[in-house]
């Protein structure tokens, strides 16, 4: 096994790191546990890079190797040393057995990443972030109004690509893979985005943790882009931070209420606010499709979830850019809210 290298940019936060190196709530009982099953179980084959405590949510650690000789690979196992026979647990199961099914399941990932790399690096697109599960990639791109139709097109091709490519090597995409998400991150951003050791597996070096602060810092766009054959057209949406979509709600509820009274409609705003607020208008990237749930008058001093909404049309800051339309009685006999397909 090759030399240990602790990975601090992938642990999760200063407190942890703090907490570690004073023994307090130390992995390094745990990391040892690891490293022997990793060399009983496969030889040289395993490199630790990272172990990060899991208190207080949870008891042990999360121990992060490298496959040897695979550059995507990513194994992450928990476990937790304190057992009396000094076994240990690595989630209600043997180490030993939980270890050999994280390799398998490593070894699969990493093939589906690279199909997902290579499609997407060959199609003009290609990929600056991912999220952990490397299902939803990352590109930079200057998308507007005149261009968003054309930027989806070439996503599609790109997805379209992948699927053909993970076809071509053996890969088995799961039954419910029929679309992919592609998130959209400006290029000047993308220019700044932090970088991880170029030894790392690509993985942690697309997905690590001030990587994704950086690309979800502010506002960007996700596009659905179809898979399977006779999945409907691509379709795009934004994403706002917490705040940002706070302060965008607070912007139309009050605008939402006006209309109500101007138009006499015993109807109040749920508890439920707004929802469906990221989808953007076909062929623009600056106006929103978003519902504000709305209910019949509840007993005094009560709260009420909401049987109907009011479609609205926004710009950015939440200003409305078309007429509001109320749609009553969305929600099913199984208490589900359909809301309409913009």
């Amino acid at each position: 096994m090759r030399r240990t290298r602790i990975v601090p940019a992938l642990l999760i936060g200063a407190t942890a790191m703090a907490l570690t190196s004073c023994g307090i709530f130390g992995t390094a009982d745990d990391e040892r546990l690891a490293k022997d099953i990793a060399e009983q179980e496969f030889p040289g084959q395993l490199e630790l890079i990272d172990a990060r405590n899991l208190w207080p949510a949870q008891g042990g650690s999360e121990i992060t190797f490298a496959i040897v000789g695979d550059a995507d690979a990513v194994v992450r196992l928990r476990i937790d040393s304190d057992k009396s026979d000094g076994s240990g647990r690595c989630d209600g199961t043997s180490c030993a057995a939980a270890l050999t099914e994280k390799v398998a399941q490593a070894r699969e990932r990493a093939s589906e990443t690279r199909a997902l790399l290579d499609s997407f690096d060959a199609c003009g697109h290609p990929v600056v972030g991912l999220d952990e599960q490397a299902t939803i990639p990352w590109v930079a791109a200057s998308v507007t109004n005149e261009n968003v139709t054309t930027v989806l097109a070439e996503l599609t091709s790109c997805a379209e690509q992948w699927r053909d490519t993970a076809a071509e090597r053996g890969i088995v995409l799961a039954s419910d893979r029929t679309r992919l998400g592609v998130n959209i991150v400006d290029p000047d951003t993308a220019a700044r985005l932090p970088e991880a050791d170029s030894d790392l597996p690509s993985l942690i070096r697309l997905s690590f943790g001030d990587r994704t602060v950086a690309l979800t810092r502010d506002a960007y766009l996700s596009a659905s882009v179809p898979v399977a054959v006779g999945e409907p057209v691509a379709s795009m949406r934004i994403v706002m931070p917490f705040d940002q979509g706070q302060e965008y709600e607070s912007r139309v509820i009050p605008n939402v209420e006006k209309w109500l009274n101007a138009n006499n409609l015993d109807l109040g705003i749920s508890q439920a606010g707004m929802l469906g607020v990221t989808a953007l208008e076909p062929g623009t990237v600056d106006r929103i499709n978003g519902y504000v749930v709305v209910c019949d008058p509840p007993p005094q001093g009560k709260q009420c979830i909401g049987d109907h909404a009011v479609g609205v049309v926004t710009d950015l800051d939440g200003n409305p850019t078309g007429e509001f339309t109320l749609y009553r009685d969305l929600r099913d006999g199984t208490g589900v809210l359909r809301l309409p397909t913009p």
